[in-house]
């Protein structure tokens, strides 16, 4: 646990300094057993779940979540969620997706997507872009 705590409060220090750069940035680093990468200041790469944290409560962005998989046209999909922390896990177009949520604070909730076993780029950011689309739509 104190080595996540590390690998968080890195990817923190590291994101300001790339939000103070003000330029696009990817880069790796590998920290103890953890591939982590930072991209455009606003992601953050951990083991291939590209994580971002949003201005939103976890009832809010967890209801975000559900019905981007639900516009995805997920099948199999398993809602596991906790008072703090769940997950929802579904398959989209054979790929085995994961979406990880994580209460932060009262505004503030920490979402980690998955796609596939090492993880997809692309795939990944745009489930977080679909998630961000209905985090906008829906009523505070």
């Amino acid at each position: 646990m104190d080595s996540l705590r590390r690998t968080i409060l890195f990817c923190c220090a590291a994101l300001v300094a790339l939000i103070e750069v003000g330029c696009y940035t990817a880069s790796t680093v590998e920290v103890k057993d953890r591939i982590v990468g930072i991209r455009s200041g606003r992601f953050v790469v951990i083991d291939g779940k590209l994580g971002a944290d949003y201005p939103y409560s976890y009832d809010r962005v967890w209801k975000a979540a559900e019905k981007t998989m639900a516009e995805l046209r997920a099948t199999d999909v398993v809602p596991d969620r906790g008072i703090a922390s769940g997950s929802i896990k579904g398959k989209v177009g054979g790929d085995e997706v994961m979406i990880m949520i994580d209460y932060a604070s009262r505004d503030r909730t920490s979402v980690s997507v998955l796609v596939g076993l090492i993880g997809d780029t692309l795939g990944t950011r745009m489930i977080h872009e679909k998630i961000e689309e209905n985090l906008n739509k829906s009523k505070p």
